[in-house]
């Protein structure tokens, strides 16, 4: 009943697709300097309910990001948002993304894994009232799209440092159509991924030592032009391979997750990351089936952390994920995406 009701609660529910699929509004349209354009459009929405965060009087509406080559069509949507759009006399309209509204079903997926399992491993997601030292959470996003994955968890764990990397100019431009923000523990950075990750196993300017690790979690949500994950962010002898075996991670508690297609098979993503963890306590690797789209998400973490079975895991992903449901009021049902054909590549 309560998985029902939160569903039915849910803004970004399965059953508003119909307002955001349509062609829209354009908003933005962006040339491509290998070909193509990036596109934003705005579609109505029919629930105007004010949540907390929102002003009264702020329109609410759908933009939907895609890209657009230069033969042909496609339907292939890279991100949806739903924005909030301040009017005030004398000055341009604020427009910002709702946090809380994840539309596309494989960021729900995506989002809720790595919370899970980070706190499944004993990263600090949630403060703990009895701990005496208060540590902040720090993840790094790789690929920006419309910024909901990050937004959704820089909303939810106010006390996460989110570290957003995007290799296109002209997505960071299209963002601000989609609503993201950028603030104090949210920055974006345009620079390539990989070579994100090894500067910051190499800076001493974070509050995180570097024998520590320089993230609790990267996410990697980034495709080349052929629509596959570039291969300097999975493969072994990559930029990624390297950065991982450099201190990218936590130690103790840390994971990368890697967001594929649904033919990718994914035991040699985790197999890389596997053999560049070795030196620093390579833990278990597993991979989940995205709900909605049947992409495949990639896990391999940190840490002393073991399972025998993939029953066992999938108890302890599903305790955590239902601690972390209710701890931040999560607005889908996040216990039942955490264990969609769960397939443990590496005890």
């Amino acid at each position: 009943m309560v998985s029902a009701v939160r569903a039915r609660s849910d803004p970004g529910r399965e059953e508003l697709i119909w307002e955001w699929v349509g062609s829209g509004e354009k908003l933005v349209d962006i040339r491509l300097a290998n070909g193509g354009s990036l596109q934003v459009t705005a579609h109505s929405s029919a629930d105007q309910t004010v949540a907390p965060g929102i002003p009264s009087g702020a329109k609410q509406e759908w933009r939907v990001l895609r890209f657009t080559p230069d033969a042909g069509t496609t339907n292939l949507i890279q991100s949806v948002t739903k924005v909030c759009i301040s009017e005030q006399e004398g000055c341009k309209p604020s427009i910002r993304l709702r946090g809380d509204t994840l539309p596309l079903a494989y960021t729900k997926s995506l989002a809720t894994i790595v919370l899970a399992t980070l706190s499944m491993l004993g990263a600090p997601v949630l403060r703990k009232s009895s701990a005496k030292v208060q540590k902040d959470l720090r993840i790094l996003c790789i690929g920006l799209g419309g910024g909901s994955v990050p937004s959704f968890i820089s909303q939810f764990v106010p006390h996460c440092h989110v570290d957003v990397v995007e290799l296109e100019q002209a997505v960071v431009s299209a963002s601000s159509a989609m609503g993201f923000v950028n603030g104090p523990m949210l920055k974006v950075h345009v620079q390539d991924g990989a070579e994100f990750a090894l500067q910051s196993t190499r800076s001493q300017e974070s509050e995180v030592a570097a024998s520590s690790g320089a993230y609790h979690a990267v996410i990697v949500d980034a495709y080349d032009a052929g629509g596959g994950v570039p291969e300097a962010l999975w493969s072994r002898g990559s930029g990624m391979a390297e950065a991982l075996a450099s201190g990218l991670l936590c130690s103790e508690s840390g994971l990368i997750a890697t967001n594929f297609l649904p033919n990718v098979d994914v035991t040699q993503s985790i197999d890389a990351y596997r053999d560049a963890l070795k030196s620093r306590h390579a833990g278990i690797g597993f991979s989940v089936q995205a709900t909605g789209t049947g992409n495949r998400v990639a896990v391999q973490t940190c840490g002393t952390f073991r399972c025998a079975s993939v029953g066992e895991l999938s108890d302890q992903l599903v305790a955590s994920a239902s601690e972390i449901q209710e701890s931040i009021q999560s607005p889908f049902d996040m216990v039942s995406l955490v264990n969609r054909n769960l397939n443990m590549v590496s005890p």
